[in-house]
């Protein structure tokens, strides 16, 4: 048997329920052994629990049935209709929860270490057309997504030294 973490969201008059967080409590409690998390929005309830199962079929038809019965003992808007079923093994779950969320960013200051430059010259690179736009600009300044400066490291016509003076325009 395989544990499997499966959520499942359905239909609910939340609107209409002026009790809702004492619903979810209470349906929280039935659940209990099953280590059910809930959220509900305008007009859905959401279901997140563990059940073991032999395949992922049998895991949704397990945690519908787990989650309907405790359902019409709560409230009387219990329903047996699914709108979306998510179904993982605990080990996939973890190791997709193990992942950071947050993508690898950079400021002006890392900008310049990447590119082997100060961070005087890495603002002016920032500012030239074809620069990644930042994904924000905090009051320390622009962040970027360290894979889209790395996109732009890897086709940065890089050429060493000071550029020459054009003769036309020296004084």
């Amino acid at each position: 048997m395989t544990e499997w973490s499966v959520e499942l969201e359905m239909p609910y008059p939340v609107k209409e329920t002026p009790d809702i967080a004492d619903v979810v409590g209470d349906l929280l409690e039935r659940l209990a052994a099953y280590a059910a998390v809930a959220s509900y929005g305008s007009e859905t309830l959401a279901v997140r629990l563990c059940v073991k199962a032999p395949s992922v079929d049998a895991a949704i038809a397990k945690a519908h049935h787990v989650i309907v019965n405790a359902l019409q003992k709560v409230s009387r808007y219990a329903t047996t209709t699914t709108l979306r079923a998510e179904a993982e093994t605990l080990a996939d779950l973890d190791r997709r929860l193990r992942k950071p969320d947050v993508p690898d960013l950079v400021g002006v200051a890392e900008l310049a270490k990447l590119l082997r430059v100060s961070r005087q010259r890495a603002s002016e690179l920032a500012r030239r057309k074809d620069f990644p736009r930042p994904l924000c600009t905090l009051a320390s300044g622009p962040v970027w997504r360290k894979s889209a400066v790395a996109r732009f490291v890897g086709q940065w016509p890089r050429r060493p030294g000071r550029p020459r003076k054009d003769p036309a325009t020296a004084r």
